[in-house]
């Protein structure tokens, strides 16, 4: 990376860290018609976790389990530590969602683009961002990938306890299930490459194993990443063990479930 890209790189992680700096980017995107969900006064629910662990899935159940909840009233899909910081310090109720290394930094990178040393250092951020919020006393609800993709029903229930409501199991199995559709249909539509996907695919996952490769070459990254998802999960009261951090976990392991996030 050259001398500019280093800045440019330092520049946002720095802004991604700062809630007062990254709602300036916020009034940004805003003002440029982008959509940019950051708690506010109005927000009922902020549910944020790093790209690829659930995000959209995680949103969606939220959104028609409880009708009356608007896209608007959730804070979501910032991915960045000042999103969970700006959620805490305004007392909303916060999800975050989290999911182990190597699985979620490769694919960020194979469907997102980022470079591996980019993604796993935004991992490093967000998770640590998250430990020193749940360390300092906040009420954080922190949700595993697979119980999000594998026990839905494990989350919602967080989800309503966090809102003060009551879970509709009809409703639940209905998102599921439409959630599923939408996913297959906007992949037909777009006519996305394979490694664009939400859902698994041999191509997909041979370039997932590709980048996690790399990952695990770089010794002292992967150490860092696998260190701070497991001080989340201990201090969230989960299983303290962090997940593996091989590369055969990178794909087929994970992915088991055959939905993954489409964010």
């Amino acid at each position: 990376m050259n001398v500019v890209g280093t800045l440019r790189a330092r520049c946002r992680r720095v802004t991604r860290r700062s809630p007062w700096a990254y709602a300036l980017v916020v009034r940004a995107r805003r003002a440029r018609g982008l959509d940019a969900r950051l708690a506010d006064r109005g927000t009922k629910i902020c549910v944020e976790g790093y790209p690829s662990t659930g995000n959209t899935l995680a949103t969606f159940v939220i959104l028609r389990c409880w009708p009356d909840v608007g896209p608007a009233q959730i804070a979501s899909h910032r991915h960045s530590p000042a999103a969970v910081k700006s959620a805490v310090r305004r007392g909303v109720p916060t999800i975050v969602l989290v999911r182990e290394p190597v699985a979620a930094i490769a694919s960020n990178v194979v469907r997102f683009g980022q470079s591996v040393e980019m993604a796993a250092d935004d991992y490093i951020d967000f998770h640590g961002a998250v430990v020193r919020e749940l360390a300092g006393g906040a009420s954080i609800a922190v949700v595993d990938f697979e119980t999000l993709m594998k026990h839905t029903e494990e989350y919602a229930r967080v989800a309503a306890r966090l809102m003060g409501r009551s879970l509709d199991p009809e409703r639940l199995a209905a998102a599921k299930l439409e959630f599923s559709e939408k996913v297959r249909e906007s992949m037909d539509i777009l006519g996305r490459r394979p490694s664009d996907w939400a859902l698994p695919h041999p191509e997909k996952d041979h370039l997932k194993d590709q980048v996690a490769e790399k990952l695990v070459a770089d010794h002292r990254r992967l150490e860092r990443a696998g260190r701070a998802h497991a001080e989340v999960r201990r201090l969230a009261g989960l299983d303290a063990r962090p997940g593996p951090i091989t590369p055969t976990s990178s794909s087929h392991e994970v992915e088991c479930s055959r939905t993954e996030s489409t964010d």
